[in-house]
């Protein structure tokens, strides 16, 4: 590490330098980043790192983040994720705080989360991802959908799902469409499941876990 810090009377501090990572550890919550290798450069204003190496739960993964006016009320920051595959319950977490880490099923794409320090209602998470036999867990059903493999689009207002196939509550079925998560929830789709057993399915679903 090479770092410089300055402070001159009641001005926000100032940070420069350069801070290199080799096989270093990161926690945050229940996530934890091993094997970290990189370069993280500072200025008087912004931290940043162009492409970071590290191991998520036994998948590699790549990192780049910017972090912007991080002394005022006003920083901004943007993470981007980058992984050839990564496990499925890491991702399930982060867009629908649902699952667990050690779900089964792998994905492979890039994520961004960006926005806002200090204020968590301005901030998005996007993505491109590929699906292999994932499972995912959505109320109001009272057991997750499984083995699902196809590409879903993920941007701020929505998910865009891409001939993504699975098991309904057991049964085989293909959906495309989008799910609009905003304040008034929408899901707009085409769903085949020609052996779906309506009666069973209907028996799967908790009414009164969700307005949806």
């Amino acid at each position: 590490a090479e770092v410089f810090f300055q402070r001159i009377k009641e001005a926000p501090p100032q940070i420069t330098g350069t801070l290199e990572l080799d096989n270093a550890q990161l926690r945050k919550d229940d996530f934890l980043l091993r094997e970290l290798r990189g370069v993280i450069d500072f200025t008087g204003t912004e931290i940043r790192t162009e492409r970071m190496s590290a191991m998520i739960s036994g998948s590699p993964i790549q990192i780049g983040f910017v972090v912007k006016d991080y002394a005022s009320q006003d920083g901004v920051f943007e993470v981007s994720v980058d992984s050839t595959g990564l496990k499925s319950g890491i991702i399930t977490r982060l867009v629908l705080s649902s699952g667990s880490i050690n779900d089964p099923g792998i994905v492979s794409g890039s994520v961004r989360y960006h926005g806002s320090l200090t204020h968590k209602d301005k901030r998005s998470f996007t993505g491109s991802l590929n699906l292999v036999d994932v499972q995912l867990a959505i109320p109001p059903l009272l057991q997750p959908i499984r083995a699902l493999n196809g590409s879903i689009k993920i941007d701020e207002s929505g998910i865009d799902f891409q001939n993504v196939k699975g098991l309904l509550v057991g049964f085989p079925g293909a959906v495309s469409g989008r799910w609009r998560y905003g304040e008034k929830p929408q899901l707009l789709f085409d769903f085949r499941a020609p052996r779906l057993d309506i009666t069973y399915l209907l028996s799967q679903v908790d009414a009164e876990s969700s307005e949806f």
